[in-house]
């Protein structure tokens, strides 16, 4: 099945056990397949280890015998809550079906883990339309460009947090977008990238006009 035709029940009946979990998330890539001792620099074993999460983990077949969780190195990772969980938040996060009242109902969730996964999900896309632009619009084609403050607090602590700000746009049309972290939001900053992402004769739409006069 494609990522297009998946559903929850779809989620649901291909995560009933830590097997079937396992299995769903390798065959779409959220959980490797391999992976390399960073000690040794040979593949590790994936063996029975009913202290880690789907019962499974990471360990090198050297007398090393370094053991790492699978959930190590991928969106699941720093986190106790259940694989299966995230996978339907992912999915009604996908949907726009993603306010807390109804995540606390579906997955039991507090308010906290239901903010953390959804701003998760927010740099997760960030960083790859950053890393992946594209040119938006034409004429007659309507693109609409805003600005948004991303904030990460390590830990949960009372340190200052680190606040980014991304400047983007998305094409009314075929929901394509790109996103860039900026440093200033002033017309020399962001027109550039308007001229650069946007092409001649789109018709651009913002509630942000002050910030390019």
């Amino acid at each position: 099945m494609t990522l297009n035709q998946i559903n929850a029940t779809y989620i649901i009946m291909n995560t009933k056990t830590d097997e079937d979990t396992l299995k769903f998330c390798q065959f779409y890539n959220l959980i490797p397949k391999e992976k390399q001792c960073p000690k040794c620099n040979v593949n590790m074993n994936l063996v029975k280890n009913a202290k880690f999460t789907l019962g499974v983990s990471w360990r090198c077949p050297r007398p090393c015998k370094n053991t790492i969780s699978i959930r190590d190195k991928t969106f699941f990772n720093k986190t106790k809550v259940k694989i299966s969980e995230i996978l339907l938040f992912i999915y009604y996060w996908s949907q726009e079906v993603c306010n807390f009242k109804y995540i606390s109902k579906e997955l039991k969730w507090a308010e906290h883990t239901f903010v953390k996964f959804k701003s998760s999900l927010r740099e997760v896309c960030a960083i790859y339309f950053i890393r992946n632009p594209v040119l938006l619009g034409g004429p007659g084609r309507v693109v609409q460009i805003d600005e948004s403050l991303f904030v990460r607090r390590k830990n949960n602590s009372g340190r200052m947090p680190n606040i980014n700000w991304v400047f983007g746009g998305i094409d009314c049309l075929s929901k394509e977008c790109f996103l860039l972290p900026v440093a200033q939001r002033n017309a020399c900053t962001l027109i550039p990238i308007i001229r650069t992402y946007i092409r001649p004769g789109s018709i651009i739409m913002s509630d942000l006009w002050k910030a390019y006069d």
